[in-house]
């Protein structure tokens, strides 16, 4: 307990017949308080008066709380109890307290004050109002205040709302309006697939303040509740409001056609205007093929990084959909460099990049051997058009059970990256023939579960005529 009483020596003159000075101090010391009082005299009155008082007041608090101050003041040449003498308080800081009045025993209190910000205050008691006593004595004692601070979980965030797009949901929410007393480090993300029966746990903590977060990676008409709680130091909030979406369902194209033209001929037109529609594709190395079919979906093709360059500069001036890069090495001039061939998902990628920073879709053609050695690696997610060249070149270089293995392996894959990836599988009648060409069409009916459509090579000088039956027994 830290006490601090002040000390005062008063030094009286006193006049008698016989002309000399004396000077009078008595001191005074009880239960650890020390007290000098001055007395004072006159030739023909001598009054001695000592007193006594006492202050208590805690010496810590926790900020907020209340406390109280009281003591005892009396008269030490007496014995007596001094009634209805007023006590007068400061404190350094500063701090309101009333004054207080001593009862009949001497007693004074001072009650339901409250403790001020957290420091150490100095507190005086002062008697004033008798002229018999010094009014700048005073007792003095220390109080400590601390401040006590107590952490909980915070409250919930709230405002949660969910918006689904073509592969993922998007989640938005306000920061809760109160952290319990810890900044919010992340947030917990739920979801749930029964409209919130059940929950599984999507992101334990994002580690982070961002108030959005995408569930990405979604198939198509997927529907999700979510519900976000806050995180702090303490632990997690109760769960916000729930919010729900979907993603959007595909629209019905049916068995989708692409026609791969790769020299000028007109040989498709009646093929074109009587079998394909606004949602199939064309695709080319070659602008001036894609004046002929002006209604389809456009892929201009590249076969090396430095080409696409110049194939994108192409496209955006033609006002092309898509540009496709199709890596092979038998095709001459446009063959792909060796570099590329060698780490064929590193260049797919790369490529995929500058197309999809220039703002087209991304088409890719890999053959057969690219395909099994570079699918595995391949950022599914920026792939919008996959065609797969399984046509067998030559005739039976490789069983058809391998093909098809092939493709539904990549397919799964590619798939469980972008479920909104359009898969096609590429035929070439000029190799893939049989009476009717029912080789190819068994073959392309039997991936009908995991393509959406087909591939067809056009080559200079092909009759129209197997084009269109081929076509019909598919349904087109």
């Amino acid at each position: 307990m830290e006490m601090a009483i002040k000390k005062q020596i008063r030094t009286v003159s006193i006049t008698v017949p016989i002309i000399f000075s004396i000077l009078l101090v008595v001191g005074f010391t009880s239960i650890g308080h020390s007290f000098n009082d001055a007395f004072a005299a006159t030739a023909s009155t001598s009054i001695h008066t000592t007193k006594f008082w006492s202050l208590n007041v805690p010496i810590t608090k926790s900020e907020g709380s209340t406390f109280v101050i009281d003591g005892k003041f009396r008269d030490t040449t007496t014995g007596q109890f001094l009634a209805s003498k007023t006590i007068t308080f400061t404190s350094s800081p500063p701090m309101a307290i009333p004054n207080a009045v001593t009862d009949s025993n001497g007693f004074y209190s001072v009650t339901g004050l409250v403790a001020p910000a957290a420091g150490s205050y100095n507190i005086q008691a002062h008697f004033a109002g008798d002229s018999q006593f010094s009014s700048s004595n005073s007792v003095t004692k220390t109080m400590k205040v601390t401040t006590t601070i107590t952490l909980i979980a915070p409250q919930p965030p709230i405002g949660l709302t969910a918006t689904g797009s073509s592969s993922q949901i998007d989640l938005s929410w306000t920061a809760p309006l109160d952290d319990g007393g810890s900044p919010i480090t992340g947030y917990a993300i739920e979801r749930s697939a029964d409209s919130g029966s059940t929950w599984s746990g999507l992101v334990s903590n994002t580690g982070s303040t961002a108030t959005t977060y995408s569930d990405t990676g979604l198939a198509s008409g997927t529907t999700f509740t979510y519900r976000v709680s806050a995180v702090n130091i303490i632990g997690a909030s109760s769960p916000s409001n729930t919010a729900s979406a979907s993603t959007p369902l595909p629209t019905s194209k049916g068995f989708l056609v692409n026609i791969f033209v790769p020299s000028p001929t007109s040989v498709m037109t009646g093929i074109v205007n009587t079998h394909l529609t606004q949602n199939d594709f064309e695709s080319s190395y070659r602008t001036e093929n894609m004046i002929l079919y002006p209604k389809l979906n456009k892929s201009l093709y590249t076969s090396s990084v430095p080409m696409t360059v110049n194939q994108i500069a192409v496209a955006k001036q033609f006002g092309l959909q898509y540009v496709c890069y199709d890596n092979e090495q038998f095709n001459g001039g446009l063959s792909t460099p060796a570099s590329e061939l060698a780490q064929p998902a590193y260049y797919t990628n790369t490529v995929g990049k500058m197309v999809k920073d220039a703002g087209f879709k991304y088409n890719i053609q890999p053959t057969w051997e690219a395909l099994q050695q570079e699918y595995k690696g391949v950022d599914w997610k920026q792939v919008d058009l996959l065609t797969m060249q399984l046509q067998r070149f030559p005739l039976g270089i490789t069983p058809e059970q391998n093909f098809k293995d092939l493709a539904i392996a990549v397919s799964t894959l590619a798939r469980s990256q972008n479920p909104n990836i359009t898969i096609l599988a590429q035929v070439n009648l000029a190799f893939d023939t049989s009476p009717n060409d029912q080789a190819a069409i068994d073959f392309v009916n039997s991936l009908r579960d995991h393509i959406d459509g087909v591939s067809v090579v056009v080559n200079p000088g092909d009759p129209e005529a197997p084009v269109a039956p081929f076509l019909t027994a598919l349904g087109r």
